[in-house]
């Protein structure tokens, strides 16, 4: 690129489908030169044959806790309410075992200026529940295009890899309802390696996973902790946005579970987001878990505590229909421009060749 511009190249993937063992075959069109970019993309590659597929050893060191899931749950200083109605509901199956999480919030030291007033309330709880992680980050949210999603999530990662001894690593926020029961089960049929679930947006040049559910294999987990220089990242934007460029050129097995992710990417149900609870919606409570793997943006903490004390467990459950994100959107919707809402990622388009932008 010429001094004071970004260069604009098309990377188009020539075969639809990501292959678990071998590396996708890539093609890089460009008009103003590939020097930089084009590095990355091959050292990318490159890493989804060798680093990720290096055995990490599952010896657990003595300073960690072994689990088979970790749970992160991004939480708002002031949502005192949603962390005790999780508490009082999907995170009672928790103690079925095999299952560790932590609340993480602002530290008072370094929340904005509206959470300040509760920092003896969340001190208290953070010592009384013995399950909170204080951030010593900066606080608050930001904006659409400068936030520090990012640093919070990295932040959760860094936490858990160097404190347990994980096979997944989950990322949900406090206003969600897991039906963590049946992931468990689940989580046996998983691939245990080089593997991602969530729900992506079907948009052109969008085509990524959002922040709210997003789980990954260990080996994924601590691939991103120990990334280099080599894997870009933009601090000023989300966490799922940069993971959208890696989700295209990491060699993964991708879940996209569009039937049973209850998200803003297109609500399934109308009775989890309510404002209040309902008689009238006690049939949903009590299939929820049936049908649905989880729900964001579930607002009413006595919503929670209903679906949870009307769900019944069962020792066996159907396998999902693991299907993938070339397969659950549109070729036309199959794309991704990282640069759209990043001033650092790469100014390219990746995605299908009949991929609309």
């Amino acid at each position: 690129p010429t001094s004071g511009s970004r260069g604009s190249f098309q990377v188009t993937m020539v075969s639809p489908k990501l292959s678990y063992r071998k590396a996708p075959n890539w093609r890089l069109q460009s008009t103003a030169g590939l020097f930089g970019w084009k590095s990355f993309f091959v050292a990318c590659v490159a890493l989804s044959v060798t680093a990720l597929v290096v055995y990490r050893g599952r010896l657990a060191q003595k300073d960690k806790v072994v689990t088979t899931l970790f749970i992160a749950i991004g939480s708002k200083p002031s949502n005192f309410h949603l962390r005790d109605s999780a508490r009082r509901s999907w995170l009672q199956w928790a103690s079925l075992g095999q299952t560790a999480y932590k609340f993480f919030s602002d530290h008072p030291q370094y929340a904005d200026d509206s959470d300040k007033q509760h920092a003896e309330k969340l001190l208290f709880e953070a010592k009384a529940e013995k399950d909170m992680v204080l951030m010593n980050i900066e606080g608050g949210y930001g904006t659409k295009e400068d936030n520090n999603f990012l640093d919070r999530a990295l932040y959760q990662f860094e936490y858990a890899s160097k404190n347990y001894d994980f096979d997944y690593f989950l990322r949900v926020d406090d206003d969600s309802f897991l039906c963590l029961h049946r992931l468990m089960f689940e989580l046996k049929s998983y691939p245990s390696r080089q593997f991602f679930m969530g729900r992506f947006w079907c948009k052109p040049g969008r085509h990524r996973a959002d922040e709210n559910f997003m789980l990954f294999s260990s080996d994924l987990a601590e691939f991103i902790v120990g990334r280099t220089s080599l894997v870009p990242m933009d601090p000023s934007v989300t966490f799922a946005w940069n993971f959208g460029l890696l989700a295209y050129t990491l060699n993964l097995t991708i879940f996209d579970d569009q039937e049973r992710i209850d998200a803003q990417q297109g609500y399934l149900t109308d009775y989890m987001h309510a404002n209040s609870s309902s008689r009238a919606d006690s049939d949903g409570y009590k299939e929820f878990c049936e049908k649905y793997i989880y729900a964001h943006h579930v607002r009413h903490g006595d919503i929670m505590k209903k679906v949870y004390s009307s769900t019944q467990i069962h020792l066996l459950y159907d396998a999902p229909e693991m299907r993938s994100h070339r397969e659950s959107c549109k070729a036309t919707e199959q794309s991704f421009i990282p640069a759209r809402h990043s001033r650092t990622l790469p100014d390219i388009i990746v995605g299908t060749n009949n991929a609309a932008v």
